[in-house]
């Protein structure tokens, strides 16, 4: 590979991955907020709801209804939480208040349409966590009473668990993140696709988004599809401790002038949510 082909290639990676690690940390920073779960005031009226609201007494509307409009203002403030729960922990990780959005309407869900999430990784997760320990989820499909929701809505959860005045769990709050606003912004409308193909994979190598949207996402729609299926020569990269992988596109047909570039990069702390961001383009 000539000299001015590699500089220009290691270029255009390094403003696009800058690019889109600013935006990743920007949408998720900006959007989640986790402020909201620490500050003072959060805290103390979710120790409040804590010691008010159980699950077991669902009769409780005042306190109910005190606790949507917490959720509700949330909701209104930030306009890419698309959902705001809290689950009891006493009650088996039964929700006892959500408020949703949907089609762009802030709808509070009555007790009959509460859901059980006791069995939900995230719900099992933050529930071990310190009082100022905050969850952050894969990012992937929404489900509903445990199926995939169509239209498909890509979320990241982020969770607290909140301690009450005995020092034990009494329930989590969960927000849920709408990424596909980022998909949309970013990856689909950000970013020059006239030139280039790109590609977003979780830790585990399947891809979060893909020229062919028929494989974004695919790990949730019966697709098992992983990058390395796609690209031979990532076989291995993925669950080793090298940072990136330049490689030619030998392995497809009609592809030897082409060139890849793979990279890791985390936007938030946690052993298991590294993401990599893949380009595509021709090195002539």
């Amino acid at each position: 590979m000539r000299l001015s082909t590699k500089l220009r290639c290691f270029i255009l990676i390094l403003v696009i991955l800058t690019s889109l690690s600013i935006a990743l940390v920007g949408y998720l920073g900006n959007y989640f907020v986790i402020s909201d779960f620490q500050s003072e005031t959060l805290k103390k009226r979710s120790a409040l709801m804590a010691s008010g609201l159980e699950v077991s007494h669902p009769k409780l509307q005042p306190a109910r209804e005190q606790v949507e409009d917490i959720f509700e203002q949330m909701l209104h403030a930030k306009p890419n939480y698309s959902q705001i729960r809290y689950i009891n922990h006493a009650g088996n990780g039964l929700e006892t208040v959500r408020v949703d959005r949907r089609e762009g309407q802030i709808t509070r869900v009555g007790i009959e349409d509460l859901q059980a999430k006791a069995n939900r990784d995230y719900y099992l997760e933050a529930s071990q966590l310190p009082a100022d320990g905050i969850y952050y989820s894969a990012i992937n499909l929404n489900r509903e009473k445990g199926v995939v929701e169509f239209p498909y809505r890509p979320v990241v959860r982020v969770a607290m668990p909140i301690y009450g005045h005995s020092g034990n769990v009494q329930g989590i709050v969960i927000i849920n993140l709408n990424f596909n606003s980022f998909i949309q912004n970013v990856l689909r409308v950000g970013l020059d696709r006239s030139r280039y193909d790109y590609y977003l994979l979780n830790d585990a190598g399947y891809f979060l988004f893909h020229p062919d949207s028929t494989y974004t996402f695919g790990f949730d729609t019966g697709i098992d599809l992983r990058a390395e299926h796609e690209f031979v020569e990532l076989e291995g990269f993925i669950d080793s401790s090298e940072h990136s992988l330049t490689f030619r596109l030998d392995s497809l047909p009609h592809a030897a002038s082409h060139l890849a570039h793979f990279t890791k990069f985390k936007v938030f702390e946690h052993p298991k949510r590294e993401l990599i961001f893949g380009i595509v383009g021709s090195d002539d």
